[in-house]
């Protein structure tokens, strides 16, 4: 299969088969890096990588990967050119395009990434959007073949606000490749109905099941402001009290609005209760290893409240994902 010269923007652009030939040469280059086998690529290529929107991961697997292949990553933050602002999007891409072999973008709106595509004339990738984050997902799909030796079947519940960029592309990601794909979310953190349509269409082809959970329950711990609808008054715990009892793959996603905009106060590493935050945190682990024995848990993203350290819970399988973006 030849992907040469292909944007990478979205994983609805790309066929099932397409995806699984991606996720199979990423564990082909794996492997060669930790057997220490040179791969040169992108020898003589010059790689820009914009970042908008600031990056830890994303930032450092973009560079190595690309100092790894041969090619000469060049780092653009958002005060190093005049994306948008003083020139336009499209005559920056026009620039870039005609200096540099590849684009990295990481950033705000899709319309802007797949701007800069359209007339960049080079391949441009998607580093993450506030739409979609592609790269990520073909991380983790790799990681959950690595887990488990397959894809098609897997049962993943994904637990945190759905709307964005995560919970779209895992939606897209599953149904492409056949898991059955439960967003434990409220209502109002669902991903768009026409997202939800087309991934549930695409399933049809691929044998997955996309659903979402109206379950209660947005702040990690108790509250103390009471509102008048009850719904919002749970905390999210709640959710796994009510998800289904069978489930492979279990992605806690920290995001702020369900970690971080609660009332009730941090507290300490210690607690083993719901009404601090990080006794809430315990609570939610240790429920999910309880009702999940065999299942692959893991914690996604630092944690928006104040430090950026995860509570661990006696037990607690987290999933060292060594080639995330």
């Amino acid at each position: 299969m030849n992907l040469k010269g292909r944007d990478f923007l979205k994983l609805l652009d790309y066929t099932p088969e397409e995806i699984a030939y991606l996720v199979d040469y990423e564990a082909e280059l794996k492997a060669k890096k930790k057997q220490g086998i040179p791969v040169d690529f992108l020898r003589g290529k010059n790689i820009a990588l914009i970042f908008e929107k600031t990056s830890t991961r994303t930032r450092c697997a973009f560079t190595v990967a690309c100092n790894d292949e041969g090619g000469f990553p060049e780092y653009l933050g958002k005060n190093d050119i005049q994306l948008g602002h003083k020139e336009s999007v499209e005559d920056t891409a026009r620039v870039l395009g005609r200096m540099f072999d590849g684009i990295e973008y990481r950033g705000y709106g899709q319309k802007l990434v797949e701007e800069l595509a359209q007339y960049a004339g080079v391949p441009v990738w998607n580093g993450l959007t506030n739409e979609f984050h592609p790269t990520q997902i073909l991380a983790d799909l790799l990681t959950i073949k690595e887990h488990f030796g397959y894809l098609k079947g897997i049962k993943f519940v994904y637990m945190g606000d759905a709307r964005y960029n995560m919970g779209n592309s895992l939606m897209v990601g599953c149904a492409k490749m056949g898991l059955n794909f439960t967003a434990c979310a409220p209502k109002e953190l669902f991903p768009a109905q026409e997202l939800i349509d087309q991934c549930q269409e695409i399933a049809k082809e691929t044998g997955a099941i996309c659903r979402n959970f109206g379950i209660s329950g947005t702040k990690i711990q108790n509250m103390i402001f009471q509102y008048d609808n009850e719904a919002k008054n749970e905390s999210f715990i709640k959710r796994v009290e009510r998800m289904d009892e069978d489930a492979d793959v279990i992605v806690v996603f920290g995001g702020t609005n369900d970690w971080g905009e609660g009332d009730a106060e941090l507290g300490n590493m210690e607690d083993r209760n719901p009404h601090t935050f990080y006794g809430a945190c315990h609570t939610l682990f240790l429920s999910l290893i309880e009702k999940y024995p065999n299942a692959e848990i893991v914690v996604l993203t630092p944690l928006h409240r104040r430090r950026e350290n995860v509570p661990k819970a006696d037990g607690l399988r987290h999933i060292e994902n060594d080639c995330i973006l």
